[in-house]
């Protein structure tokens, strides 16, 4: 069970006596029973601060706040000493057509639950640090580790690791890509993402905050085929921005000798194609996942504005691998749109979002485990090239 999926059932514990209160005597005698729709919105905003807000939560959201506002009448009450146990005619119809509602979210809750999290085989540690990256910008850092070996343990020196670096869609947090973090973790590599705050990567003051950037990118996609609030250019460009502090961080925390490689998606591709055309010689090698509708973005296979090092293309993660695959420095894992490429663990983590973008949930995170498998395996691969 998903650490949101039981945040929301606690939000709808909450709410449920509230809502049952005008039809039984013995809760109109519970005089405390106003003070949970504010509790209730006060869990949703902790869960929106630590998780961010999901397509999937958003019926739960808006559920407590049209509760909490048509409760600030008993609350007041409450607070004053006054009695809050009558309910006229016209209450009693809006508390039904709320409960109403109720059971319509419920219902959503449960069909479109998160997945549980990938279980790693062996003790993977994640680890968060902060720190200020110039013109009001700050990185807040995620790094998994395993104790794979290292006789100290996953707290010991990463120094002989190689380090991969997660840059996600937009629309994704440190965690879109957990079940891939975790998968590289135990293969022994050092997993590093980071979420960016701050008013001076975009024009908008609000796509500072992660969560905002998030949700309005992806709640653009569904419902306007486009991110709200922001453009593909400026998107690009504050991801080549993220990518390249990523690299300094794990060159600074890291070493220089350490092999360091790079996994990013969707609206990241791009920034990791313009990298790789500046620094061609900084990265040992990099996968990147994108849709099928955005093959154009591509570099051209040979020409001036090529790719150094060149990219093979695996067609679904179920596809056959290309030949000779490892002699690239980059490969491109592309898939169709149901198959929702590019955007993290959208089909286990926002299930709803996944719906309606035309996908299908990723029962047991399958797919994502496959996807972090295949990735492992050409990095292994790749890796046994260099050293050939």
């Amino acid at each position: 069970m998903s650490d949101l999926f039981i945040g929301e059932i606690l939000v709808l514990f909450l709410l449920l006596p509230v809502l049952v209160r005008p039809f039984s005597r013995r809760l109109q005698r519970l005089h405390g029973i106003p003070l949970l729709p504010f509790l209730a919105l006060l869990l949703c905003a902790a869960i929106v601060a630590g998780m961010g807000l999901r397509l999937t939560f958003l019926p739960i959201l808006i559920l407590s706040a049209i509760v909490f506002i048509f409760g600030l009448i008993r609350l007041f009450k409450l607070f004053h000493g006054l009695p809050t146990d009558w309910y006229p005619p016209m209450s009693i119809a809006w508390n039904s057509f709320l409960a109403a509602l109720f059971v319509g979210t419920v219902t959503l809750t449960f069909i479109f639950a998160p997945e549980s999290g990938y279980m790693a085989d062996v003790r993977v540690e994640r680890t968060m640090t902060t720190r200020p990256e110039g013109r009001g910008i700050y990185g807040h850092y995620a790094v998994w580790n395993s104790s794979l070996g290292s006789a100290e343990g996953a707290s010991a020196t990463i120094a002989a690791k190689p380090v991969l670096l997660l840059l996600g869609d937009v629309s994704s947090s440190v965690g879109g890509r957990s079940t891939a973090a975790l998968v590289l973790a135990e293969a022994g590599y050092t997993v590093i993402a980071a979420n960016f705050s701050g008013s001076g990567d975009y024009r908008n003051p609000l796509l500072g905050l992660p969560s905002v950037r998030q949700y309005a990118t992806l709640s653009g996609r569904v419902f306007a085929g486009n991110p709200y609030l922001t453009d593909v250019e400026e998107i690009t460009a504050a991801q080549e921005r993220d990518l390249k502090r990523l690299v300094a961080y794990a060159r600074e925390t890291c070493g220089n000798a350490v092999p360091l490689y790079v996994l990013v998606e969707g609206s990241a591709a791009p920034s990791l194609f313009n990298f790789v055309k500046s620094s061609p010689e900084t990265l040992s090698g990099a996968v990147a996942i994108m849709n099928a509708a955005n093959a154009a973005s591509l570099p051209p296979v040979s020409g001036e504005t090529a790719l150094p090092g060149g990219y093979a293309v695996l067609d679904g993660i179920d596809g056959m691998m290309p030949a000779l695959a490892r002699n690239f420095r980059v490969l491109v894992i592309s898939g169709a749109d149901k198959g929702l490429y590019g955007l993290g663990e959208i089909a286990s983590d926002d299930v709803l979002a996944a719906a309606l973008l035309g996908g299908a949930r990723d029962v047991q995170r399958k797919n994502a485990e496959l996807m972090a498998r295949r990735i492992v395996s050409w990095l292994s691969d790749r890796r046994t090239y260099d050293r050939h």
